[in-house]
C-alpha cells in the first residue's frame, strides 16, 4: 500500500494507514456503486470492482510475477477521484477535500511559502479595486518568508538539525565563532575532562566572513560563497533565507541548529548562562556556546563541569543520528 503524506504528517502507524486506506477503498466503492445499483448488487460487486482493475494492472502494466501494492493503490486512488467527480455527492466532495488536503501535506512548507510569495502580487493586481485586501495578502506573503528567515531552528524553508537520537544521557556541545585566541585553552579544558565538542569556525563551517547582520538578506551568489564546503554548516546567528537550503542540498551538507543556548554572547554572567542551559538540557540536545569573548573559557569550563556532574557525556553524534524536531 502506498504511503500518503497526510498520515505521515499525523504520524499514523504504517499498519493503521494500510488498513484505513483499504477500508476507505471498500466504503467509497460500495457507496458509489449503490448510487447506480440496488444495495445488494453494490455489496456483491464491490470486491470485484476493487480487484478487477488491480488484476488488469498486474497482467498488463507490471512485469510478470510482480505485485506492486504501491502502483495498485495509486491506481485505485485515481479511479476513486474520477468516480467522485462523476458522482458529485456529499461523500464524493468530502473525499475530494481529503485528497486535496493530502496534496497540500505532500507539498513542502518551503514550496507553499515561496509559491504564495510568487503569486501574491498577481492576486493583489486581480483584487485591485479592493487594494487593501491585496496589500494585506502581499504583506502576509512577505511575513511568511521573513519568519523562517529570522527565527533560528525554523523548519519552514528546509530541515534544520536540532537534536540527535540517543538512549543515553548524551549531549553535543557546539562552540561558535572561532578560531580565536582561546581555542587552544578550550581544547585543553575538553581533553582534561574527556569531553568532545564541535567547533563551528568562521572561514570554514560557520560562514566565510560571519555577516551576522546581513546573512539573512544575501543573494544566492553571496550565500553560496559564504557557506563554503564542509560536512555541516551553522548559519550566523542561526538565520537563513530561501537560498541557503538549495546550496546545502547541492553540496550534500546539513544545516545544524541547536536545542539549548545560554545567550553567552550577550552577557557576562557565567552562572546565569550555566543555569539557563541546565534548565533546558535533555538527552540528545545540541548545546551552543561561543568563544572569543572575555568570559568564554570560564563559561565553557563551567558548563562542561555542570553537564558531567549531572551525568551527561559530551559526544559528537554521527549523521545517522541527527534529527530535526519535526
Amino acid at each position: 500500500m502506498t504511503k500518503f503524506a497526510l498520515p505521515r504528517l499525523l504520524r499514523v502507524p504504517g499498519n493503521v494507514e494500510t488498513y484505513g486506506l483499504s477500508i476507505l477503498y471498500v466504503v467509497l466503492t460500495g457507496c458509489y456503486l449503490a448510487a447506480i445499483l440496488p444495495w445488494w448488487a453494490a455489496i456483491l460487486l464491490t470486491p470485484i470492482a476493487i480487484q478487477l482493475p488491480i488484476s488488469i494492472m498486474g497482467a498488463i502494466v507490471l512485469p510478470p510475477g510482480r505485485n506492486n501494492l504501491t502502483v495498485s493503490s495509486r491506481m485505485m486512488m485515481a479511479l476513486l477521484i474520477a468516480a467522485s467527480l462523476a458522482v458529485r455527492s456529499a461523500l464524493a466532495w468530502a473525499f475530494l477535500a481529503l485528497v486535496a488536503t493530502n496534496a497540500l501535506a505532500a507539498t513542502t512548507m518551503r514550496r507553499l511559502i515561496l509559491g504564495f510569495g510568487a503569486v501574491a502580487p498577481l492576486i493583489a493586481i486581480a483584487l485591485w479595486p479592493h487594494w487593501l485586501i491585496g496589500l494585506g495578502i502581499v504583506v502576509l506573503s512577505h511575513l511568511l518568508i521573513l519568519y523562517p528567515t529570522l527565527v533560528p531552528n525554523s523548519q519552514w524553508l528546509g530541515p534544520v538539525v536540532t537534536c540527535f537520537e540517543t538512549d543515553r544521557k548524551e549531549v553535543w556541545l557546539t562552540i561558535d565563532d572561532g578560531p580565536a585566541d582561546d581555542t587552544e585553552a578550550i581544547v585543553e579544558v575538553l581533553e582534561r575532562r574527556n569531553a568532545r565538542a564541535t567547533f563551528f569556525e568562521i572561514g570554514r563551517n560557520h560562514s566565510m566572513t560571519h555577516p551576522s547582520g546581513t546573512f539573512w538578506c544575501l543573494g544566492p551568489r553571496r550565500i553560496a560563497a559564504e557557506i563554503g564546503v564542509s560536512r555541516w554548516f551553522r548559519a550566523p546567528v542561526g538565520m537563513k533565507n530561501p537560498f541557503v537550503h538549495p546550496v546545502l542540498a547541492k553540496r550534500n551538507m546539513r544545516l545544524i541548529g541547536w536545542s539549548v543556548r545560554g545567550f553567552d554572547a550577550l552577557g557576562r554572567d557565567v552562572e546565569r548562562v550555566v543555569r539557563r542551559i541546565m534548565r533546558r538540557v535533555r538527552p540528545g540536545a545540541i548545546v551552543v556556546l561561543h568563544q572569543g569573548r572575555p568570559q568564554s573559557l570560564q563559561i565553557i569550563e563551567r558548563v562542561v563541569d555542570a553537564l558531567q556532574r549531572d551525568g551527561y557525556e559530551l559526544v559528537i553524534p554521527d549523521d545517522a543520528r541527527l534529527k530535526t524536531k519535526r
